[in-house]
């Protein structure tokens, strides 16, 4: 497969996959500049952002200056996060969005902190992220106060 061709199959899956307006928004300049690393490093700026705000509308004063995986632990930690996640399919919901957000901030977010090229070319990698980014903003926005 040519590069164009690639290029040309990873936007097109991207526009397929990738929904979320606000995330759209976020990423769309980047993604049809095949600029990879900066596309999913907005998205993860994107998520933590929003995650922060979920938080202070919801009471959680200490998530101003939060961030990544202390983020993770106000929002939905099972014993004090500030959040229950939408779809509760068990009693272990909180844990289970605990560790999601939380392992995601410290896989995906810190690597683009400490200037980590994460995507590089790998187009389809970064639609990957995306989805799961587009994910969490899903979460995040049903989430609702504890």
């Amino acid at each position: 497969m040519s590069s164009s061709d690639f290029k040309s199959e990873v936007l097109a899956r991207y526009k397929t996959s990738i929904h979320y307006a606000e995330l759209r928004k976020q990423v769309d300049a980047s993604m049809v500049a095949h600029s990879y690393d900066p596309a999913v490093s907005s998205a993860t700026v994107l998520v933590e952002s929003a995650l922060r705000k979920a938080c202070l509308k919801n009471g959680c004063s200490e998530a101003q200056f939060a961030s990544g995986a202390e983020l993770a632990k106000l929002a939905y930690h099972p014993s004090d996060g500030c959040l229950t996640p939408p779809y509760p399919v068990s009693k272990e919901a909180n844990d289970g969005a605990f560790h999601l957000f939380r392992g995601f901030f410290l896989y995906l977010r810190n690597a683009f902190l400490h200037n980590a090229t994460v995507m590089s070319t790998n187009g389809r990698y970064s639609v990957d992220f995306l989805a799961l980014c587009q994910t969490l903003l899903v979460i995040i926005n049903g989430s609702r106060r504890k």
